[in-house]
């Protein structure tokens, strides 16, 4: 059996699917991605501009609709 403090971090989208329900998607996040991964979504996150532009990109609402549903 592998050490789990040795398995490589990465994306699962049903675990994050189920970290978002319970509101915990930040910590999932923290978790689960490595540090280069995590600092640039960091520096998305903090720019006003480019989040917007990436929550308005065809693939974002298709994401959000898929992990919430149609609104």
């Amino acid at each position: 059996m592998q050490d789990p403090r040795k398995q490589k971090k990465g994306f699962d989208p049903a675990a994050f699917q189920a970290a978002a329900k319970a509101g915990q998607q930040q910590a999932y996040l923290q978790q689960n991605l490595d540090p280069d991964t995590k600092a640039k979504l960091e520096a998305v996150l903090n720019d006003k501009e480019r989040l917007q532009q990436m929550l308005n990109s065809p693939q974002a609402k298709a994401l959000m609709e898929k992990l919430g549903g149609k609104r």
